[in-house]
């Protein structure tokens, strides 16, 4: 009597189904996006996608453009760089192609010597307050010199 024979079903079938999402974006493009998150921050004090509630900042965040306010003024530059920090379709956003010499390329930070920045002196270094005006920890007055 023959033995039974199994057949191996065609290699589409054995195959895992296409995701219904598309793969998440390499860990840098993520970098790169808080970086553009973070300078909007700093110069305009909120987030760019603000909603009044999570959900509606997650959605503003997938479906809204991105605005800027009114004040305060910065230069066309930066508001370029944030702009390619910001593009929501990841191969596009600044960063992702050539890392962080692409960004570092941008004409935003064209006044920066990258090779020499380690040996220059920072604009400002914040004092810390004595011990004797008022103590130590939050409270003691020892950002008043900002």
């Amino acid at each position: 009597m023959p033995l039974p024979t199994r057949s191996v079903p065609p290699l589409p079938l054995r195959s895992a189904p296409p995701s219904p999402s598309p793969p998440p974006p390499p860990p840098h493009a993520v970098d790169w996006w808080s970086l553009g998150i973070l300078i909007f921050e700093l110069l305009y004090g909120t987030t760019p996608f603000r909603g009044a509630r999570r959900d509606e900042t997650f959605e503003n965040i997938i479906k809204a453009p991105l605005r800027f306010p009114a004040k305060p003024a910065v230069s066309d530059e930066c508001r370029d760089l944030i702009e390619k920090l910001l593009v929501k379709d990841v191969p596009r956003r600044l960063g992702t192609r050539a890392g962080a010499n692409e960004i570092k390329a941008h004409p935003w930070f064209k006044s920066i010597n990258w090779a020499l920045l380690r040996n220059e002196a920072p604009p400002y270094v914040p004092r810390r307050a004595s011990k004797n005006a008022g103590g130590s920890g939050a409270g003691s007055g020892a950002f008043e010199n900002f």
